[in-house]
Protein backbone atom coordinates (compact mmCIF):
# COMPACT_ATOMS: atom_id res chain seq x y z
CA UNK A 1 0.00 0.00 0.00
CA UNK A 2 1.18 3.34 -1.22
CA UNK A 3 0.81 6.30 1.68
CA UNK A 4 0.56 9.81 1.09
CA UNK A 5 4.69 10.18 2.08
CA UNK A 6 5.27 8.17 -0.63
CA UNK A 7 3.37 9.73 -3.39
CA UNK A 8 5.55 10.77 -6.02
CA UNK A 9 4.68 14.40 -7.83
CA UNK A 10 3.91 14.02 -11.22
CA UNK A 11 6.89 14.66 -14.03
CA UNK A 12 9.49 12.82 -11.28
CA UNK A 13 12.51 12.26 -13.21
CA UNK A 14 15.08 10.18 -11.24
CA UNK A 15 17.90 8.04 -12.73
CA UNK A 16 19.96 4.98 -11.12
CA UNK A 17 23.16 8.26 -11.32
CA UNK A 18 23.30 11.64 -11.42
CA UNK A 19 24.47 11.06 -14.76
CA UNK A 20 21.18 8.98 -15.73
CA UNK A 21 19.44 11.58 -13.92
CA UNK A 22 20.72 14.48 -16.30
CA UNK A 23 20.39 12.05 -19.20
CA UNK A 24 16.95 11.63 -18.47
CA UNK A 25 15.99 15.39 -17.41
CA UNK A 26 17.64 16.39 -20.90
CA UNK A 27 15.48 14.00 -22.93
CA UNK A 28 12.21 15.11 -20.45
CA UNK A 29 13.08 18.91 -21.25
CA UNK A 30 13.13 18.10 -25.15
CA UNK A 31 9.86 16.08 -25.19
CA UNK A 32 7.73 18.22 -22.96
CA UNK A 33 9.44 22.02 -23.10
CA UNK A 34 7.45 24.90 -20.92
CA UNK A 35 6.71 21.23 -18.41
CA UNK A 36 7.95 21.64 -14.84
CA UNK A 37 10.03 18.70 -14.10
CA UNK A 38 11.09 17.65 -10.32
CA UNK A 39 14.55 16.32 -11.06
CA UNK A 40 16.27 14.27 -8.22
CA UNK A 41 20.35 14.04 -7.78
CA UNK A 42 22.33 12.30 -5.06
CA UNK A 43 24.12 15.77 -4.24
CA UNK A 44 23.31 19.12 -3.13
CA UNK A 45 25.58 20.94 -5.42
CA UNK A 46 24.90 18.51 -8.78
CA UNK A 47 21.30 19.46 -7.59
CA UNK A 48 22.45 22.92 -7.81
CA UNK A 49 23.36 23.05 -11.15
CA UNK A 50 20.39 21.81 -12.68
CA UNK A 51 18.07 23.97 -10.97
CA UNK A 52 16.49 26.56 -12.96
CA UNK A 53 12.70 28.14 -13.24
CA UNK A 54 11.01 24.87 -14.60
CA UNK A 55 13.36 22.53 -12.70
CA UNK A 56 13.21 21.97 -9.00
CA UNK A 57 15.97 20.05 -8.35
CA UNK A 58 16.67 18.01 -5.01
CA UNK A 59 19.07 16.34 -3.66
CA UNK A 60 18.17 12.81 -1.59
CA UNK A 61 21.69 11.93 0.15
CA UNK A 62 21.13 14.87 2.90
CA UNK A 63 17.62 13.49 3.44
CA UNK A 64 18.67 9.93 3.66
CA UNK A 65 21.20 11.11 6.24
CA UNK A 66 18.78 12.85 7.99
CA UNK A 67 16.05 10.58 8.27
CA UNK A 68 18.87 7.60 9.16
CA UNK A 69 19.96 9.89 12.52
CA UNK A 70 16.78 10.70 13.34
CA UNK A 71 16.23 7.19 14.17
CA UNK A 72 19.93 6.58 15.49
CA UNK A 73 21.19 9.20 16.83
CA UNK A 74 24.56 9.14 18.74
CA UNK A 75 23.52 8.32 22.28
CA UNK A 76 19.40 8.20 23.17
CA UNK A 77 17.82 10.32 25.41
CA UNK A 78 18.38 9.88 28.82
CA UNK A 79 21.98 8.15 28.30
CA UNK A 80 25.96 8.29 27.81
CA UNK A 81 27.43 6.06 25.04
CA UNK A 82 30.74 5.70 22.92
CA UNK A 83 31.25 8.14 20.29
CA UNK A 84 28.94 6.79 17.22
CA UNK A 85 30.82 4.91 14.66
CA UNK A 86 30.21 5.20 11.12
CA UNK A 87 31.99 2.54 8.87
CA UNK A 88 31.69 3.96 5.18
CA UNK A 89 33.84 3.98 1.94
CA UNK A 90 31.62 6.54 -0.19
CA UNK A 91 29.40 9.95 0.06
CA UNK A 92 26.56 8.16 1.70
CA UNK A 93 29.03 7.62 4.81
CA UNK A 94 30.01 11.63 4.58
CA UNK A 95 26.59 13.05 4.99
CA UNK A 96 25.96 10.35 7.68
CA UNK A 97 28.85 12.21 9.53
CA UNK A 98 27.72 15.22 8.77
CA UNK A 99 24.10 14.93 9.95
CA UNK A 100 25.31 13.81 13.04
CA UNK A 101 27.59 16.59 13.93
CA UNK A 102 24.88 19.24 12.97
CA UNK A 103 22.01 17.68 14.63
CA UNK A 104 23.76 16.86 18.01
CA UNK A 105 26.98 18.48 18.37
CA UNK A 106 26.92 21.25 21.28
CA UNK A 107 28.70 24.64 21.45
CA UNK A 108 31.88 24.59 23.38
CA UNK A 109 31.35 20.24 22.50
CA UNK A 110 32.51 18.90 19.17
CA UNK A 111 30.79 16.07 18.80
CA UNK A 112 33.22 12.89 18.38
CA UNK A 113 32.77 10.41 15.45
CA UNK A 114 35.10 7.44 15.37
CA UNK A 115 35.10 6.90 11.21
CA UNK A 116 36.19 3.24 10.23
CA UNK A 117 36.84 1.77 6.71
CA UNK A 118 39.45 1.16 4.42
CA UNK A 119 40.56 4.48 3.03
CA UNK A 120 40.00 8.35 4.46
CA UNK A 121 39.30 10.09 1.65
CA UNK A 122 35.56 10.16 2.13
CA UNK A 123 36.72 11.39 5.98
CA UNK A 124 38.75 14.22 4.73
CA UNK A 125 35.86 15.82 2.71
CA UNK A 126 33.62 15.72 5.71
CA UNK A 127 36.39 16.74 7.90
CA UNK A 128 36.21 19.93 5.95
CA UNK A 129 32.89 21.17 6.42
CA UNK A 130 32.30 19.76 9.91
CA UNK A 131 34.87 21.61 11.87
CA UNK A 132 34.67 23.07 14.34
CA UNK A 133 31.51 21.13 15.46
CA UNK A 134 32.98 17.89 14.97
CA UNK A 135 35.91 15.87 15.66
CA UNK A 136 36.52 12.92 13.51
CA UNK A 137 38.51 10.22 14.11
CA UNK A 138 39.57 7.77 11.60
CA UNK A 139 40.63 3.99 12.29
CA UNK A 140 41.47 2.31 9.05
CA UNK A 141 40.97 -1.03 8.81
CA UNK A 142 39.63 -3.88 6.06
CA UNK A 143 35.71 -3.10 5.21
CA UNK A 144 35.46 -6.67 6.65
CA UNK A 145 33.46 -8.03 9.66
CA UNK A 146 35.85 -9.12 12.34
CA UNK A 147 38.73 -6.38 11.60
CA UNK A 148 35.71 -4.32 12.40
CA UNK A 149 34.37 -5.81 15.17
CA UNK A 150 37.58 -5.60 16.78
CA UNK A 151 37.69 -1.63 16.11
CA UNK A 152 34.66 -1.24 17.82
CA UNK A 153 35.74 -3.53 20.83
CA UNK A 154 38.69 -1.09 21.12
CA UNK A 155 37.30 2.07 20.87
CA UNK A 156 33.95 0.74 23.61
CA UNK A 157 37.17 -0.02 25.65
CA UNK A 158 38.59 3.12 25.42
CA UNK A 159 36.21 5.46 26.54
CA UNK A 160 35.89 6.13 29.65
CA UNK A 161 32.51 5.51 31.33
CA UNK A 162 30.86 7.88 33.28
CA UNK A 163 31.43 7.54 37.51
CA UNK A 164 28.54 5.57 39.27
CA UNK A 165 25.51 8.25 39.71
CA UNK A 166 27.34 10.62 37.03
CA UNK A 167 25.20 8.93 34.12
CA UNK A 168 23.72 5.93 32.52
CA UNK A 169 25.67 4.48 29.78
CA UNK A 170 25.17 2.36 26.79
CA UNK A 171 26.66 1.01 23.94
CA UNK A 172 27.28 3.01 20.54
CA UNK A 173 25.07 3.98 17.42
CA UNK A 174 27.06 2.14 14.39
CA UNK A 175 26.09 3.34 11.11
CA UNK A 176 27.49 1.56 7.88
CA UNK A 177 27.58 2.59 4.49
CA UNK A 178 29.38 0.49 2.36
CA UNK A 179 28.79 0.75 -1.45
CA UNK A 180 28.90 -3.38 -1.85
CA UNK A 181 24.95 -4.51 0.16
CA UNK A 182 25.98 -7.40 1.03
CA UNK A 183 29.27 -6.53 2.64
CA UNK A 184 27.42 -3.98 4.08
CA UNK A 185 24.66 -6.00 5.64
CA UNK A 186 26.73 -8.79 6.88
CA UNK A 187 29.66 -6.45 8.28
CA UNK A 188 26.41 -4.48 10.18
CA UNK A 189 25.11 -7.94 11.84
CA UNK A 190 28.62 -8.98 13.11
CA UNK A 191 28.50 -5.77 15.44
CA UNK A 192 24.94 -6.14 16.49
CA UNK A 193 25.95 -9.99 17.42
CA UNK A 194 29.29 -8.62 18.94
CA UNK A 195 27.43 -5.27 20.53
CA UNK A 196 23.95 -6.43 22.26
CA UNK A 197 23.71 -3.07 23.41
CA UNK A 198 24.95 -0.67 20.76
CA UNK A 199 22.46 0.34 17.84
CA UNK A 200 23.16 -0.77 14.27
CA UNK A 201 22.09 0.70 11.12
CA UNK A 202 22.86 -0.02 7.22
CA UNK A 203 22.15 1.89 4.32
CA UNK A 204 21.64 -0.40 1.60
CA UNK A 205 20.41 -0.29 -2.00
CA UNK A 206 17.63 -1.97 -2.60
CA UNK A 207 17.19 -5.63 -3.53
CA UNK A 208 15.03 -8.35 -3.17
CA UNK A 209 17.93 -10.67 -2.43
CA UNK A 210 18.87 -9.01 1.24
CA UNK A 211 17.46 -10.78 4.31
CA UNK A 212 16.48 -9.10 7.56
CA UNK A 213 18.60 -9.11 9.81
CA UNK A 214 17.91 -9.31 13.27
CA UNK A 215 19.54 -6.22 15.59
CA UNK A 216 19.76 -4.21 12.36
CA UNK A 217 17.76 -1.42 10.93
CA UNK A 218 17.98 -1.81 7.10
CA UNK A 219 17.52 1.59 5.20
CA UNK A 220 17.18 1.71 1.25
CA UNK A 221 18.43 4.12 -0.74
CA UNK A 222 15.78 3.61 -3.96
CA UNK A 223 12.69 4.30 -1.21
CA UNK A 224 14.35 7.33 -0.17
CA UNK A 225 14.65 8.15 -3.96
CA UNK A 226 10.87 7.66 -4.82
CA UNK A 227 9.43 9.66 -1.67
CA UNK A 228 11.46 13.15 -3.30
CA UNK A 229 9.52 15.98 -2.98
CA UNK A 230 6.72 14.45 -0.89
CA UNK A 231 5.56 16.03 2.54
CA UNK A 232 7.59 13.50 4.38
CA UNK A 233 10.83 14.86 2.41
CA UNK A 234 10.02 18.87 3.26
CA UNK A 235 12.44 19.89 7.51
CA UNK A 236 8.77 20.95 8.54
CA UNK A 237 7.50 16.87 8.73
CA UNK A 238 10.50 16.01 10.12
CA UNK A 239 11.08 19.07 13.05
CA UNK A 240 6.98 17.80 13.94
CA UNK A 241 8.32 14.78 14.70
CA UNK A 242 11.46 16.09 16.67
CA UNK A 243 9.21 18.40 18.91
CA UNK A 244 7.21 16.11 19.39
CA UNK A 245 9.65 13.27 20.75
CA UNK A 246 11.50 16.83 22.90
CA UNK A 247 7.54 17.40 24.61
CA UNK A 248 7.64 13.66 25.05
CA UNK A 249 11.28 13.80 26.98
CA UNK A 250 10.10 17.03 29.11
CA UNK A 251 7.26 15.53 30.07
CA UNK A 252 7.38 12.19 30.46
CA UNK A 253 6.83 10.67 34.35
CA UNK A 254 10.23 10.35 35.81
CA UNK A 255 11.05 14.18 35.10
CA UNK A 256 9.23 15.24 38.07
CA UNK A 257 12.14 17.56 39.09
CA UNK A 258 12.29 19.06 35.86
CA UNK A 259 8.76 18.93 34.51
CA UNK A 260 7.90 22.70 32.94
CA UNK A 261 5.67 24.37 35.52
CA UNK A 262 3.22 25.01 33.26
CA UNK A 263 3.88 23.40 30.27
CA UNK A 264 3.08 25.07 27.05
CA UNK A 265 2.58 22.08 24.84
CA UNK A 266 0.14 19.31 25.37
CA UNK A 267 1.41 16.47 27.30
CA UNK A 268 1.73 13.61 24.49
CA UNK A 269 -0.08 9.98 24.87
CA UNK A 270 3.03 7.60 25.24
CA UNK A 271 3.51 4.09 24.79
CA UNK A 272 4.50 1.58 27.14
CA UNK A 273 7.98 1.82 25.89
CA UNK A 274 7.74 5.59 27.01
CA UNK A 275 8.07 6.69 23.19
CA UNK A 276 5.28 8.57 22.15
CA UNK A 277 2.26 7.45 20.10
CA UNK A 278 2.34 8.49 16.31
CA UNK A 279 2.04 12.75 15.76
CA UNK A 280 -1.20 11.54 13.74
CA UNK A 281 -2.47 9.58 16.61
CA UNK A 282 -2.22 12.38 19.23
CA UNK A 283 -4.97 14.89 20.35
CA UNK A 284 -5.82 17.52 18.07
CA UNK A 285 -5.35 19.86 20.43
CA UNK A 286 -1.39 18.62 20.25
CA UNK A 287 -1.23 18.26 16.51
CA UNK A 288 -2.49 21.87 16.37
CA UNK A 289 0.32 23.19 18.84
CA UNK A 290 3.15 21.64 16.75
CA UNK A 291 1.83 22.67 13.17
CA UNK A 292 1.79 26.38 14.72
CA UNK A 293 5.31 26.10 15.75
CA UNK A 294 6.47 24.12 12.62
CA UNK A 295 5.23 26.08 10.24
CA UNK A 296 6.58 29.44 11.84
CA UNK A 297 10.07 28.25 12.36
CA UNK A 298 11.68 30.88 10.25
CA UNK A 299 9.89 33.43 12.27
CA UNK A 300 10.39 32.49 15.73
CA UNK A 301 14.27 31.76 15.35
CA UNK A 302 14.77 34.96 13.40
CA UNK A 303 13.83 36.85 16.25
CA UNK A 304 16.59 35.69 18.45
CA UNK A 305 19.18 36.75 15.01
CA UNK A 306 19.12 33.15 14.25
CA UNK A 307 18.40 32.17 10.47
CA UNK A 308 17.51 29.32 8.68
CA UNK A 309 18.72 27.81 5.24
CA UNK A 310 18.30 24.70 3.54
CA UNK A 311 21.66 23.77 2.04
CA UNK A 312 23.96 22.41 3.87
CA UNK A 313 26.84 24.17 4.37
CA UNK A 314 29.66 25.07 7.27
CA UNK A 315 28.03 26.89 10.30
CA UNK A 316 29.68 28.36 13.67
CA UNK A 317 28.00 26.64 16.88
CA UNK A 318 25.12 28.69 18.09
CA UNK A 319 24.80 30.26 21.81
CA UNK A 320 21.42 32.36 22.07
CA UNK A 321 21.85 35.08 24.44
CA UNK A 322 18.86 35.61 27.16
CA UNK A 323 17.43 38.37 25.15
CA UNK A 324 17.06 36.56 21.62
CA UNK A 325 15.81 33.61 23.96
CA UNK A 326 13.49 35.95 25.58
CA UNK A 327 12.11 37.90 22.06
CA UNK A 328 12.00 34.24 20.80
CA UNK A 329 9.92 33.24 24.02
CA UNK A 330 7.58 36.22 23.38
CA UNK A 331 6.95 34.57 19.49
CA UNK A 332 6.37 31.28 20.89
CA UNK A 333 3.70 32.52 23.42
CA UNK A 334 2.07 34.69 20.64
CA UNK A 335 1.46 31.83 18.19
CA UNK A 336 0.15 29.69 21.09
CA UNK A 337 -2.04 32.50 22.02
CA UNK A 338 -1.04 32.32 25.48
CA UNK A 339 -0.07 34.84 27.98
CA UNK A 340 3.27 36.15 28.48
CA UNK A 341 3.32 35.76 32.19
CA UNK A 342 6.49 35.13 33.69
CA UNK A 343 5.71 31.08 34.39
CA UNK A 344 4.84 30.49 30.42
CA UNK A 345 7.55 32.86 29.80
CA UNK A 346 10.25 30.56 31.15
CA UNK A 347 8.72 27.72 29.78
CA UNK A 348 8.85 29.05 26.24
CA UNK A 349 12.77 30.24 26.90
CA UNK A 350 13.83 26.79 27.67
CA UNK A 351 11.83 25.34 24.96
CA UNK A 352 13.53 28.54 22.65
CA UNK A 353 17.03 27.17 24.21
CA UNK A 354 16.22 23.56 22.30
CA UNK A 355 14.53 24.92 18.78
CA UNK A 356 18.16 25.66 17.23
CA UNK A 357 19.33 21.75 17.83
CA UNK A 358 16.03 20.42 16.70
CA UNK A 359 16.10 22.78 13.41
CA UNK A 360 19.20 21.45 12.98
CA UNK A 361 18.46 17.72 13.48
CA UNK A 362 15.72 18.20 10.51
CA UNK A 363 17.35 19.41 7.95
CA UNK A 364 18.12 22.89 8.28
CA UNK A 365 21.69 25.09 8.85
CA UNK A 366 21.39 27.47 11.41
CA UNK A 367 23.56 29.96 10.69
CA UNK A 368 23.62 33.80 11.92
CA UNK A 369 23.44 36.74 9.73
CA UNK A 370 26.43 37.69 8.02
CA UNK A 371 27.01 41.23 10.51
CA UNK A 372 26.33 39.34 13.56
CA UNK A 373 29.12 39.49 16.62
CA UNK A 374 28.95 36.98 18.53
CA UNK A 375 28.62 37.35 22.64
CA UNK A 376 29.57 34.36 23.83
CA UNK A 377 31.85 32.59 21.15
CA UNK A 378 32.12 28.41 21.46
CA UNK A 379 35.55 29.42 21.82
CA UNK A 380 35.23 31.55 24.54
CA UNK A 381 33.30 28.52 26.24
CA UNK A 382 36.22 26.48 26.38
CA UNK A 383 38.32 28.73 27.60
CA UNK A 384 35.84 29.14 30.59
CA UNK A 385 35.18 26.04 31.52
CA UNK A 386 38.00 25.35 33.74
CA UNK A 387 37.21 28.80 35.98
CA UNK A 388 33.61 26.55 36.39
CA UNK A 389 35.44 23.77 37.40
CA UNK A 390 37.63 25.62 40.02
CA UNK A 391 34.30 27.64 41.33
CA UNK A 392 33.01 23.74 42.24
CA UNK A 393 36.76 23.31 43.90
CA UNK A 394 36.50 26.07 45.94
CA UNK A 395 32.83 24.94 47.30
CA UNK A 396 33.72 22.48 48.06
CA UNK A 397 36.77 23.45 50.11
CA UNK A 398 34.61 25.79 51.61
CA UNK A 399 32.14 23.57 52.59
CA UNK A 400 34.05 20.53 53.52
CA UNK A 401 32.85 18.38 50.33
CA UNK A 402 28.92 18.98 51.23
CA UNK A 403 28.17 17.13 48.44
CA UNK A 404 30.48 14.17 48.69
CA UNK A 405 31.62 14.84 45.10
CA UNK A 406 34.29 12.35 44.28
CA UNK A 407 35.78 15.09 41.60
CA UNK A 408 35.98 17.70 44.67
CA UNK A 409 39.70 18.11 44.33
CA UNK A 410 40.73 17.23 40.83
CA UNK A 411 42.06 19.54 38.47
CA UNK A 412 41.05 20.39 35.34
CA UNK A 413 43.55 18.62 33.36
CA UNK A 414 42.59 15.04 34.85
CA UNK A 415 38.88 15.25 34.15
CA UNK A 416 37.25 13.14 31.61
CA UNK A 417 35.15 14.85 28.64
CA UNK A 418 32.27 13.97 30.48
CA UNK A 419 32.69 15.65 33.40
CA UNK A 420 34.33 18.25 31.28
CA UNK A 421 31.16 18.82 29.43
CA UNK A 422 29.41 19.42 32.46
CA UNK A 423 31.12 22.71 32.99
CA UNK A 424 30.30 24.27 29.62
CA UNK A 425 26.61 23.27 30.17
CA UNK A 426 26.78 25.49 33.10
CA UNK A 427 27.90 28.75 30.64
CA UNK A 428 25.81 27.85 28.32
CA UNK A 429 23.17 26.91 30.33
CA UNK A 430 23.56 30.32 32.04
CA UNK A 431 21.42 32.07 29.07
CA UNK A 432 18.42 30.64 30.30
CA UNK A 433 19.18 31.61 33.97
CA UNK A 434 19.80 34.74 33.19
CA UNK A 435 16.53 35.29 31.05
CA UNK A 436 14.19 34.01 33.31
CA UNK A 437 16.00 36.62 35.79
CA UNK A 438 15.58 39.59 32.84
CA UNK A 439 19.03 40.01 32.52
CA UNK A 440 20.71 40.59 28.72
CA UNK A 441 24.27 40.12 27.45
CA UNK A 442 26.54 42.68 26.02
CA UNK A 443 29.47 42.30 24.34
CA UNK A 444 31.98 44.77 26.30
CA UNK A 445 34.90 46.20 24.33
CA UNK A 446 36.50 47.41 27.18
CA UNK A 447 36.30 46.57 31.11
CA UNK A 448 32.68 44.60 31.24
CA UNK A 449 30.16 45.50 33.84
CA UNK A 450 28.14 42.54 36.39
CA UNK A 451 25.22 42.85 37.75
CA UNK A 452 25.06 42.59 41.48
CA UNK A 453 22.42 40.29 42.50
CA UNK A 454 20.35 40.87 45.64
CA UNK A 455 20.43 38.35 48.36
CA UNK A 456 16.75 37.65 46.99
CA UNK A 457 18.09 37.07 43.70
CA UNK A 458 20.91 34.72 44.66
CA UNK A 459 18.37 32.30 45.47
CA UNK A 460 16.16 32.30 42.48
CA UNK A 461 19.64 31.87 40.32
CA UNK A 462 20.58 29.58 42.78
CA UNK A 463 16.98 27.92 42.05
CA UNK A 464 17.05 28.12 38.23
CA UNK A 465 20.70 26.41 38.57
CA UNK A 466 19.72 23.29 40.33
CA UNK A 467 17.07 23.27 37.67
CA UNK A 468 19.66 23.70 34.69
CA UNK A 469 21.73 20.95 36.65
CA UNK A 470 19.01 18.62 37.06
CA UNK A 471 17.97 19.02 33.42
CA UNK A 472 21.11 17.98 32.21
CA UNK A 473 21.98 15.16 34.78
CA UNK A 474 18.73 13.58 33.66
CA UNK A 475 19.87 14.11 29.75
CA UNK A 476 22.40 11.89 30.73
CA UNK A 477 20.60 8.96 32.24
CA UNK A 478 21.13 10.14 35.91
CA UNK A 479 17.70 10.63 36.94
CA UNK A 480 18.25 8.87 40.27
CA UNK A 481 21.10 10.71 41.38
CA UNK A 482 21.10 11.45 45.17
CA UNK A 483 20.47 15.12 44.15
CA UNK A 484 17.73 14.89 41.15
CA UNK A 485 14.98 16.63 44.46
CA UNK A 486 13.32 19.41 44.48
CA UNK A 487 14.71 22.96 45.48
CA UNK A 488 11.64 22.97 48.39
CA UNK A 489 9.70 21.11 50.62
CA UNK A 490 10.22 18.81 53.60
CA UNK A 491 13.94 18.14 54.48
CA UNK A 492 14.94 14.81 53.52
CA UNK A 493 12.95 15.07 50.31
CA UNK A 494 14.76 18.73 49.14
CA UNK A 495 18.11 19.62 47.76
CA UNK A 496 20.31 19.87 51.02
CA UNK A 497 20.89 23.20 52.43
CA UNK A 498 24.70 22.34 51.69
CA UNK A 499 23.94 21.20 48.43
CA UNK A 500 22.24 24.95 47.90
CA UNK A 501 25.63 26.44 49.04
CA UNK A 502 27.17 24.55 45.99
CA UNK A 503 24.53 26.14 43.25
CA UNK A 504 24.43 30.26 45.39
CA UNK A 505 28.60 30.05 44.51
CA UNK A 506 28.56 28.50 40.67
CA UNK A 507 25.40 31.40 39.95
CA UNK A 508 27.03 34.28 41.64
CA UNK A 509 30.62 33.07 40.12
CA UNK A 510 29.33 32.92 36.46
CA UNK A 511 28.27 36.64 36.37
CA UNK A 512 31.96 37.05 37.51
CA UNK A 513 33.19 34.50 34.70
CA UNK A 514 31.48 35.49 32.30
CA UNK A 515 32.56 39.40 32.80
CA UNK A 516 35.86 38.57 32.77
CA UNK A 517 35.80 37.27 29.35
CA UNK A 518 34.28 40.74 28.18
CA UNK A 519 30.01 39.65 28.84
CA UNK A 520 28.70 42.66 30.47
CA UNK A 521 25.50 41.35 31.96
CA UNK A 522 22.70 43.94 33.48
CA UNK A 523 18.79 44.39 32.77
CA UNK A 524 17.20 44.77 29.57
CA UNK A 525 16.04 47.57 28.76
Amino acid sequence: MTTQHEQAPQNLVIGESDRETAMLLSRFRRSNPGARAVAVFSEPAVAEVFRSDLVDSVAWLPVLAREVTAAFPPRPRGAVAPPPVVVGDDATARYLVEALVRGWSDPGQPLVVSCVGGGRDWVDEVAAVTWPQGQLEWRGCPSRAVPVVEVVRQLVADWPRPEERRGSSTGPTVLVALADPIVGLSLAHAVAVAFPEARVAAVLEDGEFLPTVAGVTSFRMGSVRRRARSSWFQPEALLAEQLLQDTAWVCATESAVTRPEPPILLTPELLESGDPVPLTHQSAELRDQIEILTGAITRILSAGDILLDRHWEPARPIIPTPGELRAMAAEILGLLGLPCDPANEFTAVELASRLPALAARSGWTCRRPDDYEEVLPFETVEALAPLVHLAYNTVSTDTGNATDSDLANEIWDHLSEFNRAGNRAVLIGAAVVHAAMGWGWQRSDGAATAVRPTPEQVERLAQLEHRRWAINQRRNGAQDHRWMLPWDGPEGSRVSDGAKVYDRHIASEVIKILAFAGVSIGDED
